[in-house]
Protein backbone atom coordinates (compact mmCIF):
# COMPACT_ATOMS: atom_id res chain seq x y z
CA UNK A 1 0.00 0.00 0.00
CA UNK A 2 1.30 3.12 -0.68
CA UNK A 3 1.34 6.39 1.67
CA UNK A 4 0.52 9.74 0.26
CA UNK A 5 2.63 12.13 0.57
CA UNK A 6 1.78 15.26 2.01
CA UNK A 7 3.66 18.67 2.35
CA UNK A 8 4.72 19.50 6.18
CA UNK A 9 1.58 21.53 7.96
CA UNK A 10 4.24 24.19 9.61
CA UNK A 11 1.94 26.97 11.70
CA UNK A 12 2.91 30.24 11.28
CA UNK A 13 4.17 32.90 14.48
CA UNK A 14 1.84 32.71 17.24
CA UNK A 15 -0.70 29.98 16.01
CA UNK A 16 -1.36 27.09 18.73
CA UNK A 17 -1.09 24.00 16.52
CA UNK A 18 1.50 20.90 16.44
CA UNK A 19 3.67 21.21 13.45
CA UNK A 20 3.98 17.93 11.42
CA UNK A 21 3.72 15.95 8.41
CA UNK A 22 1.54 12.86 9.07
CA UNK A 23 -1.03 11.90 11.65
CA UNK A 24 -1.69 8.59 12.82
CA UNK A 25 -4.61 7.30 15.28
CA UNK A 26 -4.96 3.79 16.53
CA UNK A 27 -6.35 1.55 19.16
CA UNK A 28 -3.63 -0.26 21.12
CA UNK A 29 -3.60 -3.12 20.15
CA UNK A 30 -2.84 -4.60 23.33
CA UNK A 31 -5.50 -2.87 25.25
CA UNK A 32 -8.53 -1.89 23.40
CA UNK A 33 -9.79 0.49 26.25
CA UNK A 34 -7.06 2.87 25.07
CA UNK A 35 -5.76 4.56 21.44
CA UNK A 36 -2.64 6.33 19.98
CA UNK A 37 -1.72 9.84 18.14
CA UNK A 38 0.89 9.51 16.59
CA UNK A 39 2.54 12.77 15.05
CA UNK A 40 4.94 12.87 12.32
CA UNK A 41 8.21 15.43 12.56
CA UNK A 42 7.72 17.78 9.36
CA UNK A 43 11.79 17.53 8.91
CA UNK A 44 12.24 14.16 10.11
CA UNK A 45 10.61 11.36 8.41
CA UNK A 46 11.63 8.62 10.49
CA UNK A 47 10.58 10.59 13.69
CA UNK A 48 7.20 10.30 15.56
CA UNK A 49 5.75 11.54 18.50
CA UNK A 50 3.66 9.42 19.82
CA UNK A 51 0.54 10.28 22.44
CA UNK A 52 -1.54 8.02 24.63
CA UNK A 53 -4.91 8.64 24.14
CA UNK A 54 -6.48 6.69 27.74
CA UNK A 55 -9.59 5.12 27.23
CA UNK A 56 -10.17 6.91 23.67
CA UNK A 57 -9.98 3.06 22.47
CA UNK A 58 -14.18 2.38 22.37
CA UNK A 59 -14.85 5.86 20.96
CA UNK A 60 -11.66 5.51 18.26
CA UNK A 61 -13.87 2.09 17.55
CA UNK A 62 -17.03 3.27 17.00
CA UNK A 63 -15.85 6.20 14.83
CA UNK A 64 -14.01 3.60 12.33
CA UNK A 65 -17.20 1.82 12.44
CA UNK A 66 -19.35 4.64 11.36
CA UNK A 67 -16.72 5.87 8.60
CA UNK A 68 -16.44 2.67 7.37
CA UNK A 69 -20.57 1.56 7.15
CA UNK A 70 -20.66 5.19 4.95
CA UNK A 71 -18.01 4.26 2.89
CA UNK A 72 -18.19 0.68 2.21
CA UNK A 73 -21.84 -0.12 2.69
CA UNK A 74 -24.13 -1.82 0.31
CA UNK A 75 -26.12 0.88 -1.83
CA UNK A 76 -30.20 1.02 -0.37
CA UNK A 77 -32.40 -0.15 -3.72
Amino acid sequence: MDQADYKPYIPGQGMNAWAHKDLIIYIDPDCEDNAFLGVQDPQNDNLWEIHALPGCGPWLAKEIDMLASTFFSEPSS
